[in-house]
């Protein structure tokens, strides 16, 4: 092969290669079905946003590894101490990757496990707790439980966490509150946090490196000799070995001497020093948390561990007198909501008694009204109301005639048309004048029937008045309007109108009289 990338083609074997490329394709297929099951799993939890992060933060580093190796391989570093620096840095951004991808993991099993937790304690009965307190004897002052208070025992951490619950829920008035739900998403937020490496990290970072420069050089200052060994480049044989063509640069160990095979004190004081101080601060940040936790319990009114046991029985007992306030409550409901079922049956029969007494006496005075004359004749004759209009029709018809024959003038020559409609009309006139009597008889009757009508309306009336007086009634106002009052106003509104009705016809009755008394004046007979 003439040649390929960074000059390697020469020394590529087919089979070797082919083989390398297989492996790199079946564990990228293996991760991207890791990954999918992954998601598959995580979706629409918190992990999967953690996850998303460690694939960033491993995106980055990534980036970072590639820009190492490609330095090195295109020979942009030289042979020397900068690239004992670049394998170096290579080496430590690898390592770095490596524990932020188990400390991601440590992060979701720890979350998922603190979770668990916080769910058991919260919902654990308080009695329960108070039971295990008396059973294992933790009430003398001899027990741990009260004479160590930064050793983890897991009975004094569930009450203290109890206390906890119930003090920030009276504190905030949150009744029916959700603490274990606020508490993972608090841990959630804290655990994303952790996950991200934040741009003060990688500053905080670079300060370090910046003193550790300063240190080399205030030891360059002072001990030249020491620098000038330790840092002197010749003794590593890597580039020696680099130089024939071997792997030994990515050893970076193994000096030249016999000095570089010892293990240097300093080197183990160092570390030991930094162990120690890691310690500390881990101590440091406990004891100020667990302060803390205790002055939070302090200001719940547990100053001592003594006090839990009667903190958590007072909270008991409140717990205890509103859940029986609740039954109460609800009892009180219950019966009150029966109580109101019965007395809305009552009111219905009542309701449909009343109606059904309101009907028997509207079809008693409905049969009472049809048997008066009056009223019986006044349903009856309503297929005669035709035949009377056409009389009084006909009445006027001859006022009409009358009255242009009182303006005619002299007679003059009739046609055989005109002297035909002549003659129709003096027929008509004469029908009319022989059935005055009739009609008068008609009308005597007709003015009996109107004085029973008002009769009637006036009884109607003063029904209608007591009706509006029974509308006052506590017993009438239940009815409904729809029913019974409704037909009774309804009847009263009848009796209006045909008392209107009357009116209008007593009015035409005038007028026909003062008509008749026109005619009178005419000769009788033919």
């Amino acid at each position: 092969m003439a040649g390929s990338v960074f000059g390697l083609g020469a020394q590529l074997d087919v089979e070797y290669t082919t083989w390398c490329f297989m492996g790199i394709i079946a564990f990228t297929i293996m991760f991207e079905l890791f990954d999918e099951h992954l998601y598959a799993k995580l979706d629409g939890s918190i992990y999967l946003e953690m996850m998303q992060k460690v694939y960033k933060e491993l995106t980055i580093l990534g980036f970072i590894s590639f820009g190492v190796f490609m330095a090195i391989n295109t020979n942009s570093v030289g042979h020397g101490a900068a690239l004992v620096a670049f394998e170096f840095a290579h080496i430590v951004v690898f390592f770095s990757a490596m524990f932020f991808i188990l400390q991601s993991i440590m992060m979701m099993f720890l979350s998922k496990r603190l979770k668990m937790k916080i769910d058991h304690i919260c919902s654990a009965p308080i009695p329960e707790l108070l039971n295990q307190y008396h059973s294992r004897g933790m009430r003398e002052y001899t027990s741990t439980f009260h004479k160590r208070p930064y050793k983890h025992i897991d009975l004094r951490n569930q009450m203290e966490m109890k206390l906890l619950q119930h003090f920030f829920i009276e504190q905030y008035a949150l009744e029916g509150f959700d603490f274990a739900s606020y508490l993972h998403a608090c841990y959630d937020k804290s655990f994303l946090e952790v996950c991200e490496i934040e741009i003060s990290s990688w500053a905080f970072f670079i300060f370090l490196l910046i003193l550790n420069l300063i240190r080399y050089k205030v030891v360059k200052a002072f001990w030249p000799d020491e620098v000038d060994y330790y840092g002197n480049s010749t003794n590593y044989t890597s580039y020696e070995l680099y130089e024939g063509g071997g792997d030994g640069h990515r050893r970076l160990g193994g000096g030249g001497g016999e000095v570089d095979s010892t293990l240097d004190f300093t080197t183990v004081a160092s570390f030991a020093a930094v162990g120690w101080v890691l310690f500390f601060v881990s101590y440091f940040l406990f004891r100020a948390v667990r302060n803390a936790e205790l002055k939070l319990l302090n200001i719940a009114g547990c100053d001592t561990t003594f006090q839990y046991e009667d903190r958590l029985e007072i909270i008991q007992d409140g717990i205890s007198r509103k859940e029986q306030a609740v039954l109460d409550a609800t009892k009180d409901n219950v019966e009150a909501v029966k109580a109101l079922k019965i007395k809305e049956a009552e009111q219905r029969s009542h309701l449909r008694e009343r109606s059904i007494r309101i009907r028997d006496m509207e079809e008693m005075e409905y049969e009472a009204k049809m048997a008066e004359p009056g009223i019986l004749s006044s349903i009856t004759s309503k297929a005669s109301v035709r035949i009377k209009e056409i009389k009084e029709d006909m009445v006027d018809r001859v006022d009409e005639v009358l009255h242009r024959h009182s303006q005619a003038p002299p007679p003059v020559l009739i046609s055989p048309s005109n002297r035909r409609r002549t003659s129709l009309a003096a027929d008509d006139f004469y029908t009319g004048l022989q059935n005055r009597d009739v009609l008068a008889e008609l009308e005597m009757k007709r003015e009996q029937q109107f004085i029973q009508e008002e009769d009637y309306i006036g009884e109607v009336e003063g029904k209608g008045a007591d009706d509006d007086e029974d509308d006052d009634d506590p017993e009438w106002a239940n009815i409904n309007e729809e029913g019974e009052l409704k037909r009774l106003r309804e009847e009263k509104r009848k009796a209006k109108k045909l008392k209107k009705e009357q009116e209008e016809k007593e009015k035409k009755k005038k007028e026909k009289k003062e008509k008749e008394g026109v005619a009178s004046t005419l000769p009788q007979g033919k």
